[in-house]
């Protein structure tokens, strides 16, 4: 697995996603990339506070399982992961002074 339990990650935007893996034959309303991702996950990520941003909760056994977020529950995978978010770490005074 790419990602461990509590990394942040930001989930690609639709159109990102359908550029790069286009729409489902059948519907218009699923991205066709390993896993589905449905139409109603991209609204559900739009109210996202933290702008596209999710902590994953649990990972699977193996790439194909993917992973479980804490905001919403969603499966999802390394395709619709844009990158992780790093926090950088917070610096004392003396550290930014460079004392």
């Amino acid at each position: 697995m790419k990602y461990k339990v509590n990394d942040k990650v930001k989930i690609k935007t639709w159109k990102q996603m359908e550029k790069k893996y286009g729409l489902d034959k059948n519907k218009d309303i699923n991205i066709n990339c390993e896993y589905r991702f449905h139409k109603k996950a991209e609204k559900q990520i739009k109210k996202l506070k933290a702008k596209r941003i999710v902590t994953i909760k649990k990972t699977g056994k193996n790439k194909n399982d993917g992973y479980r977020v804490k905001e919403v529950d969603w499966l999802i995978i390394d395709n619709m992961i844009k990158c992780l978010i790093k926090e950088e770490p917070i610096l004392n005074r003396f550290e930014i002074l460079d004392l």
